[in-house]
Order: structure tokens, then C-alpha cells, then sequence
């Protein structure tokens, strides 16, 4: 019988501090996509999966989702 993966929120790994202090970043990802903006990171993505079809850079639902409603990635 197979388990279900456990659900992980995005709130629940405090992705910032964690590049912040274990890869030395002056700021974390979704610092950076809030600066940057959302919609701006999400076409980047688009742009460069469209150009490589590599599958790293297909932007995920939850950031899609987040840029479509224009929400801050941070909330």
C-alpha cells in the first residue's frame, strides 16, 4: 500500500531565511520575485521553458496562480 507525500506549504519552509543564511543570498526568492514582480517572473520562466524545453523552468500553478490574481509571493 502506498502513503500519500505529506502536504508542504510554501509558509512552512521559510524559504528566504533559508537562502539567506545557508547560501549567503542578500535576499531569498520570493523576496526577489516580489521586487521583481510576480508576472514578470512567471513570463521569464514561460520564455526560457519555451526556449529550452527544459521542464525546471515551466512556471509552477502556485506562482502562476499567485501572478494571475497579482498577490505578492511573500503573503
Amino acid at each position: 500500500m502506498r502513503r500519500a507525500a505529506p502536504t508542504i506549504r510554501v509558509e512552512d519552509l521559510e524559504i528566504d531565511t533559508a537562502a539567506r543564511l545557508a547560501l549567503g543570498y542578500s535576499e531569498g526568492p520570493l523576496a526577489l520575485g516580489d521586487r521583481v514582480g510576480p508576472r514578470r517572473v512567471v513570463a521569464l520562466a514561460a520564455s526560457l521553458h519555451a526556449a529550452t524545453g527544459d521542464p525546471r523552468w515551466r512556471p509552477v500553478p502556485w506562482l502562476s496562480r499567485r501572478a494571475a490574481l497579482g498577490m505578492r509571493l511573500q503573503d
